[in-house]
């Protein structure tokens, strides 16, 4: 909770002291580096998992090993992301009508670095030392927080703010990674680069839960990318400011997800219940969204102000939107890491569906930024439907024979 607090100064502050051009470019490329940074969700999702079922099973070796291959295996990709990135820079920042490369490549370094960072946070998360991780996640977001609050009290460049998060990143992977050393005895099983079994069923994993992940982070960013591309510089920063108090809602219930998802794969894994587990996740993220929803109805025009200021203040009428567009793919986000506890798979291409519908809906219809976000919540709400029939399959089986028998 902290370092999605720090998060959100990050943008407040950002938004208040760069100009709408230089933040509608800060957030489309933040959007570009969550993009990519999905195999690195994908790496951890299947970490954490592995990790929880051999801690299930108290076979404390085999996660040694386990996490030593996975660590050897991510750097690689790293490498290999990072050239592709460097080669088709060009093509990118064309479609994102940016001039600055030396932004984008920071971006990118950064991208390459989360990869064996996910990791490590997965190896945290699989074994529930919720705390040690809430710990490394904050202290990123306080450390990138505090760099950009000295590097625009001290009038540096908008390169500084981007270069902040690159540092922090470095900083808690070098930290995370010490820790680690010591617990886990990585470097006495370094020289071990035969794939292990347990390995090889993660890759299995890995592939569906990298798919999933993609679907939804394009379905929940692709929107900034669109608007930097269709509409002005400025008409950009002023879409990110509201955005920006979406994403409140969509990423503040993520300590409720990084909680459930070792706990439910645990429980799958020793044949215990997971439903009830799932109905309190969605329960406390309904209340928490649909309060946000309605504060930031309340009166948009003074929170603009207030945060940050006039040059704002056409975001206010899009935030009473955004923040009930926000409530469905904050609901699909725990359901969708449900289903991946359970090794359930076949919600995936409603996933992909949506995906691409709203992607050929905002490049059809863009007339306003509102149609952009009404998009978003059709697609977001018609998926999240979809996601809980598969979820509640049986349930809803059961209740049509009972029908069937009144009638």
């Amino acid at each position: 909770m902290t370092g999605n607090i720090c998060n959100y100064l990050f943008q407040l502050f950002t938004g208040r002291y760069l100009s709408t051009v230089d933040f509608g470019i800060l957030n489309s490329l933040f959007s570009l580096f969550v993009i990519t940074s999905v195999p690195g969700n994908a790496i951890l999702l299947t970490t954490a998992k592995s990790i929880s079922d051999l801690k299930a099973l108290k076979n404390k070796s085999k996660i040694e090993k386990v996490v030593t291959q996975i660590l050897f295996y991510t750097i690689c990709l790293s490498c290999i992301f990072f050239a592709l990135g460097f080669v088709f820079r060009g093509v990118i920042l064309k479609f994102l009508s940016i001039t600055d490369s030396y932004a984008y490549l920071i971006i990118l370094v950064s991208m390459v670095l989360t990869l064996p960072l996910m990791v490590f946070m997965g190896i945290l998360q699989g074994r529930q030392k919720f705390l040690k991780l809430g710990i490394f996640n904050a202290g990123q977001a306080i450390i990138k927080l505090l760099l950009v609050v000295i590097a625009i009290v001290l009038g540096l460049s908008f390169r500084s703010v981007m270069t902040s998060t690159a540092i922090s990143i470095i900083i808690i992977l070098v930290t995370i990674f010490h820790f680690s050393k010591k617990e886990l005895n990585i470097s006495k099983s370094f020289s071990v680069l035969t794939i292990d079994d347990e390995v090889l069923k993660m890759l299995k994993y890995v592939v569906p839960s990298f798919i999933a992940m993609l679907c939804f982070t394009i379905m929940t960013n692709i929107d900034m990318i669109l608007v930097k591309h269709y509409f002005s510089g400025h008409e950009a920063g002023v879409y990110a400011t509201s955005a920006m108090f979406g994403k409140i809602i969509l990423y503040f219930p993520g300590a409720i997800v990084m909680a459930m998802f070792p706990m439910v794969s645990e429980s799958n894994a020793l044949k215990t219940d997971t439903k009830r587990l799932l109905g309190k996740c969605l329960l406390y993220t309904s209340l928490f969204c649909f309060f946000s929803a309605l504060v930031l109805c309340i009166n948009p025009e003074l929170i603009v102000k207030t945060l940050f200021g006039v040059k704002y203040i056409q975001s206010a009428a899009l935030i009473r939107f955004v923040g009930l567009v926000m409530i469905p793919l904050a609901l699909l986000n725990i359901n969708i890491n449900y289903l991946l506890a359970i090794n359930k798979f076949s919600f995936i291409y409603g996933l992909i569906g949506g995906c691409i519908l709203e992607i050929v809906l905002v490049v059809f219809f863009h007339n306003s930024m509102l149609q952009v976000l009404t998009i978003l919540f059709l697609t977001g709400i018609t998926v999240l439907i979809y996601t809980l029939t598969i979820t509640f399959k049986k349930q809803i089986n059961l209740s049509n024979k009972d029908i069937k028998r009144l009638v």
